[in-house]
């Protein structure tokens, strides 16, 4: 029984994880354009933005004409090139900002892809300043998924967490949209104030028993 109560005083003071939370873009309506998307599951807030990137220096810029788009399939993107309704790379390199509104650990993307070689890119906030414009943000180019015509899968084998991310289109022949991104909230420390009533009782009942043993023994 100690043990147990010794438990539970530790597990209210130690980090706690919430299970994995899934955005899922797909759009019943027809044809919804705008400048941003807002979701909201498990408690996280995501906001997705249009952009494009230079594959030379990685800079990233939105252009006022940049819209998203929307359908049962996910997200597409119209930018001021005047490409087609994809995230793709015709024209200029089309990229999808993922703002959340606390720190995640990104786990793996869904993508429609309609060729046999449709890579996307993927970008990484390293410098935490909510752009991709410096020489620290990491980027991993030509990320190629299984697939033909179908969602593919993609998960992530290193650990990025952060706040900012993006997914875009690099070649020129690239074209997918993105159907859904699966998050783990990042591991958060329980605020003291909260934990101590958890805490306090524990250590109460520990105080109770010890008590009530010295009080049996000195009746033997």
């Amino acid at each position: 029984m100690k043990k147990i109560l010794t438990a539970l005083a530790i597990l209210a003071l130690s980090s706690t994880a919430a299970n994995a939370a899934t955005f899922d873009f797909s759009y019943s309506g027809y044809n919804n354009y705008g400048t941003s998307f807002s979701y909201m599951q498990d408690g996280i807030n995501l906001t997705l933005t249009p952009s494009t990137f230079n594959q030379n220096n990685g800079n990233t810029s939105t252009d006022n004409n940049d819209r998203l788009g929307r359908w049962s399939n996910g997200i597409g993107l119209y930018s001021s090139y005047g490409d087609d309704h994809y995230v793709d790379g015709y024209g200029g390199n089309d990229m999808v900002i993922f703002s959340f509104d606390t720190e995640v650990t990104i786990k793996s993307v869904t993508l429609q892809r309609y060729g046999s070689d449709d890579d996307f890119s993927f970008y990484f906030d390293a410098t935490g300043d909510g752009d991709f414009n410096d020489a620290a943000d990491w980027r991993d180019n030509e990320v190629d998924p299984v697939g033909w015509n179908n969602p593919s899968i993609y998960t992530f084998q290193q650990i990025w967490s952060g706040m900012t991310f993006g997914i875009g289109a690099e070649g020129y022949y690239d074209g997918f949209k993105i159907k859904s991104v699966t998050v783990d909230p990042t591991l958060s420390v329980v605020p003291l104030p909260a934990a101590l009533p958890l805490y306090g009782a524990g250590m109460a009942v520990l105080g109770f028993m010890g008590w009530r043993r010295k009080k049996q023994a000195a009746k033997a």
